[in-house]
């Protein structure tokens, strides 16, 4: 007698996998991958299959699968590695890694797909409603049903709700259920796909001639080649503020694509979701797809559903979309690769997902590309170890003028500049900045940043001492330009502190204050001293005289 034993995983704390006894029925039905409903101490659960033997060196007390979940996988061959490598490498049971992996668990009930009823349209329905106008009866007494068939012989969908068709042809269900005794029509059902983000409109599909500049050129072209190779490949693009690194994914995966194979986009925040996915559904349309724990559970059923069955072939999404069930996987894009929400902590398993990102590009020949202004140490330092290929685009894409930068060290200030201008603590170069800002009534745009983002507005005193004690030595003096006055409404946002409380009259005068913009350096209003707020409306009532 043939035997067959299954290794399953299941959705608890533990390590190991369980041995079952496959029954003789399911031997040409059960595959790995598949999940399956297994007896489990007083309990049924549903199971994972891990590994199919024909042996096993249990031979005592060996339960039996009751029965499939799935016909077919829902983990191919590749994602089931990356999956066991996360519950390796972070040292997580392997079912609750699978678990995490899927939109509703290994729960059995998933959400059914949506249906609505309506009529089916096609040419030869057409001929047969034009011959079934002829033989209904008198045209005063069967206008409106002569009404529904005109409507649907005139429809250039090939489906109309039934909604729509009592709306399009004015009428009312007891009307649509004469035609339907009569044979006339024939009522079906077809799945509405949810959506959480509608698709783009025609007018907004028209915007799409973008032309690379040199900068990205050349780097689309470096990851081309790794795309084309079929081997796996890794690069650090690498490019300030601006500089059209999205354009440069939107090609990337236009050529993978190309090759016949499926994408995954990472964004740091589900926020940044509907953006994102807006821009790449206009150069992609209905192929591209979003995936994230804030969807309801139809939403992410479809999604999940669509993208297993191959409908889909590039999805966007937070840390959980690196999970994809996607085939023939050609490029992982992880935009903004230095930020900290692509680490789950709140939850097992823990796991980094640019890092996963890299291990599943792996298990594919597949390329990754890590796209970030503010690259992390440990991936510039893995560009000078050859171990990432660095690509960069040092100017932005619209060839718009980037902030003049100046580095301004106060120890050096302090001997250069003696006399009155250093006793207040601050140099003429800002000095000057900030007056010539108020005199020609333009935005105080002028901000003073301090090591680390600090708050500044106790930094400054008579003596320059105040600065070691406070070891705060370098400032990053940002001109912008911007449309906004300056009002009494909007003064919250551009904070005025004086270097101190005993001062804040003279240093008016001469116009030396600090600008601290909330919104340019992320910083608590609450956080901000009452102190500090007092001597911004001394400052606001000096400024309307």
């Amino acid at each position: 007698m043939q035997n067959l034993f299954a290794e399953i995983a299941v959705p608890a704390a533990v390590e190991t996998l369980f041995t079952y006894r496959v029954p003789n029925e399911l031997f040409s039905e059960i595959k790995i991958g598949a999940r399956v409903k297994i007896p489990f101490g007083t309990r049924t659960i549903i199971g994972v299959v891990i590994r199919l033997s024909p042996s096993t060196t249990i031979s005592k007390n060996l339960k039996s699968i009751l029965s499939l979940v799935d016909s077919e996988p829902i983990f191919n061959s590749e994602l089931l590695n990356t999956l066991k490598w996360i519950s390796d490498y972070y040292i997580a049971p392997i079912g609750e890694v699978l678990k995490s992996a899927l939109p509703q668990g290994l729960k059995e009930q998933q959400p059914k797909p949506k249906l609505e009823q309506g009529i089916s349209i096609s040419e030869e329905q057409k001929q047969f409603w034009l011959e079934q106008l002829h033989q209904l009866g008198h045209p005063a007494r069967t206008a409106k049903q002569r009404n529904v068939l005109e409507t649907l012989i005139n429809s250039p969908n090939n489906f109309l709700s039934t909604n729509e068709l009592l709306e399009l042809s004015s009428t009312t269900k007891s009307v649509l259920k004469t035609l339907e005794e009569k044979g006339m029509l024939q009522f079906s059902s077809r799945e509405i796909i949810r959506r959480e983000f509608l698709l783009p409109s025609e007018h907004e599909k028209q915007s799409l001639n973008i032309k690379l500049n040199e900068h990205q050129q050349l780097a689309l072209n470096k990851i081309s080649e790794g795309i084309s190779s079929n081997i796996f490949q890794s690069y650090l693009l690498f490019g300030i503020t601006g500089s059209g690194k999205t354009q440069v994914y939107i090609e990337a995966i236009r050529k993978t694509l190309e090759q016949h194979k499926t994408a995954i986009v990472l964004v740091p925040e589900i926020s940044l979701t509907p953006q994102a996915v807006r821009r790449f559904q206009l150069h992609f349309g209905e192929i591209v797809t979003v995936i994230h724990s804030q969807m309801s559970d139809g939403e992410r059923f479809d999604s999940w559903r669509l993208t297993l069955n191959g409908t889909y072939k590039v999805v966007i999404g937070p840390r959980s979309a690196i999970f994809a069930p996607l085939n023939n996987l050609g490029l992982i894009v992880v935009d903004e690769e230095h930020e900290s929400s692509y680490k789950q902590y709140d939850m097992v398993p823990h796991y980094n997902a640019r890092d996963v990102a890299l291990i599943r590009a792996k298990v594919n020949n597949a390329v990754v590309i890590l796209g970030s202004a503010t690259p992390s140490a440990e991936s510039y330092f893995n560009t000078q170890q050859k171990k990432y290929t660095l690509l960069q685009l040092p100017e932005r894409a619209d060839n718009a003028k980037l902030p003049t930068v100046k580095i301004v060290d106060m120890r050096l200030a302090r001997s250069k500049e003696r006399g009155a201008e250093s006793k207040e603590g601050i140099t003429n170069d800002i000095s000057k900045t900030q007056t010539s800002n108020l005199k020609s009534q333009i935005p105080l745009t002028t901000d003073l940043l301090s090591n680390g983002n600090k708050l500044v507005s106790e930094i400054f005193g008579e003596q320059f001492g105040t600065f070691e004690k406070n070891s705060v030595a370098d400032f990053v003096v940002l001109n912008y330009d911007t449309p906004t006055p300056l009002t009494k409404e909007n003064l919250p946002y551009h904070f005025l502190f004086g270097m101190n409380s005993s001062n804040v009259e003279s240093v008016m005068c001469d116009g030396k204050f600090v600008v601290w913009n909330r919104e340019l350096v992320g910083v608590d209003v609450e956080a901000i001293s009452a102190k500090a707020a007092k001597v911004a409306k001394k400052l606001w009532k000096k400024m309307e005289r």
